[in-house]
C-alpha cells in the first residue's frame, strides 16, 4: 500500500476549519480560496457563511442562528485537529461528542442539521482513512456529499457549499490512489475535471436541478454590487482560468508519490 503523504492526510476530511467551515482545510483546493488554516472557530468574513448572510433576510437569519451553534461545530474542528496530530482515537472520541451534541440540538432548520451532518461525515471519513478502513472512508464521503445536497435543497443560499462535492470527488481519487486502483482514481479525477470545466454538475438537488460552477457564478451575481474583497474571495470559483490553475496544482500534488510519478494530462 502506498503510504499517504502528510499533505494528503491533512487534506482529506474537508471538515470545518472556520465558521463551522470554509469547508476544506487546504488553501489551494480547486475552486476554493481559503486563507485560514482552521485554527479558530470564528467565521472568516468572506466565507460561505458571509455570502449566505448577504443573500437576503432568510440567509441572514439562518447565519445568525448558525453562529449560535459554533460551540457544537467547534467539536468537529477539534476532532480533526487531534487526528492531524496523530491522536486518532482521541479525535474519534471528540467526533462522537460532536455527534451527541448534534442529537441534542432541537428545532434547528433541516438545512442546518444537514450541514452539521456534512461536517460529521467529513471528519469520520478522515478517521477511517487514517486507520486505513477505506471502504468506510468512501461510505462516509458519500454520506457527506448527500448531506451537502440535502442542505442546498432546503436552503438555496447555501449554494456555495456545492464546491464541496468536487472536493469529495478528489478525495475519492486520493483513496483510490492509496489502494493502487488506478482506473478508479482516474475516473474520479476525470469527473472532477469535468466539474471544473463546467461540463458536469457539482451535484444535483433532490428535485434533480443541476448545480454547476456557472450556477454559483449566477448566485454571486445576484449579490451585486460586490466589494473588492468579496470579488477576490470568489475569484477561484468564477474565473475559469484561475479555477483551472488551482485544479491542476491540486491534482499534480495528489499524484506525487514516493519513488515514481503518475502521468496525468
Amino acid at each position: 500500500m502506498i503510504p499517504a503523504s502528510s499533505h494528503s492526510r491533512t487534506a482529506l476530511a474537508g471538515a470545518p476549519p472556520a465558521a463551522g467551515p470554509s469547508a476544506h482545510p487546504v488553501a489551494d483546493s480547486p475552486g476554493r480560496q481559503v486563507t485560514n488554516n482552521g485554527a479558530t472557530p470564528q467565521a472568516e468574513p468572506l466565507d460561505w457563511l458571509h455570502f449566505a448572510g448577504r443573500s437576503g433576510e432568510a440567509g441572514q437569519a439562518w447565519a445568525a442562528e448558525y453562529r449560535r451553534h459554533f460551540p457544537s461545530v467547534e467539536l468537529s474542528r477539534r476532532a480533526l485537529a487531534l487526528m492531524h496530530r496523530h491522536k486518532i482515537e482521541e479525535g474519534h472520541a471528540t467526533l462522537q461528542e460532536f455527534a451527541r451534541a448534534l442529537e441534542e440540538l432541537r428545532d434547528i432548520p433541516r438545512s442546518m442539521r444537514s450541514l452539521m451532518k456534512r461536517w460529521y461525515h467529513g471528519v469520520a471519513a478522515y478517521y477511517f482513512y487514517c486507520i486505513e478502513d477505506f471502504d468506510e472512508a468512501q461510505r462516509s464521503m458519500c454520506l457527506a456529499d448527500q448531506a451537502v445536497v440535502d442542505a442546498i435543497s432546503e436552503s438555496d443560499f447555501l449554494l456555495p457549499l456545492a464546491i464541496d462535492c468536487q472536493e469529495f470527488c478528489l478525495h475519492q481519487a486520493r483513496i483510490a490512489r492509496n489502494r493502487r486502483r488506478w482506473t478508479e482514481m482516474n475516473r474520479h479525477l476525470n469527473q472532477s475535471r469535468a466539474m471544473m470545466l463546467d461540463q458536469e454538475p457539482l451535484c444535483r438537488t433532490r428535485t434533480g436541478s443541476p448545480i454547476f460552477f456557472s450556477t454559483l457564478g449566477r448566485f454571486y451575481s445576484t449579490l451585486e454590487p460586490l466589494s473588492n474583497p468579496e470579488r477576490e474571495s470568489i475569484q477561484g470559483l468564477v474565473d475559469e482560468g484561475r479555477r483551472a490553475l488551482l485544479f491542476d496544482r491540486f491534482v499534480r500534488r495528489l499524484l506525487k508519490l514516493p519513488g515514481f510519478a503518475i502521468e496525468y494530462p
